[in-house]
């Protein structure tokens, strides 16, 4: 099966790239297969568990040439109520890659996917999580390193989500918000 995926991956980018002449991001499958992708390719690592790991799978890639994107520390589908401090707390470039490799994470992004989603739980598996991964990435490095200093921003908008509707879980378990959260 990996070969014929493989076969199939390598003539549609042989078409994108060769005949279209167009640039491309793949999955980090396509690269763990072994698909002869143009040197402008920008690989997306998604997956944390397998083959050592995020920081080992960026030190691959990137020791590979490729420019990548970063998602597999922050998939929120199975994330937990206090997820969003682990996340926030996570540096994309915290592996033992050389600064020249570094240079080539164009940067990051939270996922999330349906195994475990639906309508009624999307918005509170999304945030607040998200805006601890948003602010993480958007930030400067010295800005977010702990978690506890942001608690109370997110808690802020929490509430404010809450007030205009959007059916937000908790950030960190049971709570509730103040007539004037306004003032966080």
């Amino acid at each position: 099966m990996s070969q014929l995926e493989a076969y199939y991956i390598q003539r549609l980018v042989d078409l994108v790239g060769g005949k279209l002449k167009r640039s491309y991001i793949v999955w980090q499958d396509v690269f763990d297969e072994g698909v002869h992708i143009a040197p402008d390719t920008l690989v997306h690592v998604w997956i944390e568990k397998r083959n050592g790991g995020w920081r080992w799978k960026m030190d691959q890639v990137t020791k590979a040439g490729y420019q990548t994107i970063l998602s597999a520390p922050w998939y929120l589908e199975t994330a937990y109520t206090e997820a969003w401090r682990e996340y926030y707390e996570t540096d994309l470039l915290d592996w033992d890659g050389s600064e020249e490799q570094k240079r080539r994470v164009l940067g990051g992004g939270a996922c999330m996917w349906g195994e475990y989603v639906d309508g009624g739980n999307l918005m509170n598996k999304v945030w607040t999580t998200t805006a601890a991964v948003a602010e993480k990435l958007w930030s400067p490095k010295e800005a977010t390193k702990e978690a506890a200093k942001a608690a109370r921003r997110f808690h802020a908008q929490h509430c404010r989500m809450q007030v205009t509707g959007i059916r937000v879980g908790p950030q960190d378990g049971p709570g509730h918000c103040p007539c004037d959260f306004a003032v966080y």
